[in-house]
């Protein structure tokens, strides 16, 4: 199954009330129940075990980076990445040189849309794939946008 666009808000309270997640020291959001019940594939069994996985990334990363960066700051690079650690740890590791990156990009004529396309959180995950390469991302940005 994999993966889904239309997420069944009528099973959130059953995600919610899961064994894995009654008993847990901080309960998930809101946000991150409809994004595992996407990942799921509305299927709750699955949506708990990608919603332990999103947790183990956002603590793996936080104690691998050992205080310089902040649980918020490691769950919004989380997102940004879809919840790829070696995207994120890339990310995170090259965050200013990156965020210069996407400046340039951004700042290209033509890329910005009244619809918010691309946005800056995708240009960076875009970059972290691709080790900050500006051009690669750029052309691909340029083809996509053609295409569509």
């Amino acid at each position: 199954t994999g993966s889904c666009d239309a997420v069944r808000l009528d099973l959130l309270p059953r995600l919610k009330q899961h064994r894995a997640f009654t008993c847990a020291r901080t309960k998930p959001s809101e946000e991150d129940l409809v994004r595992a019940m996407r990942a799921g594939g509305n299927e709750v069994e699955k949506a708990a075990r990608h919603l332990r996985a999103m947790r183990r990334a956002e603590d793996g990363l936080v104690s691998q980076r050992r205080g310089y960066v902040t649980r918020a700051q490691v769950r919004e690079v989380l997102q940004t990445c879809d919840y790829d650690e070696r995207v994120a740890r890339l990310l995170l590791d090259s965050q200013r040189q990156v965020s210069r990156v996407a400046d340039d990009i951004l700042a290209q004529s033509g890329l910005e849309s009244g619809i918010g396309w691309p946005t800056r959180p995708d240009v960076e995950a875009r970059l972290a794939m691709a080790g900050n390469d500006e051009v690669s991302v750029l052309a691909a940005l340029i083809q996509e946008n053609r295409a569509s």
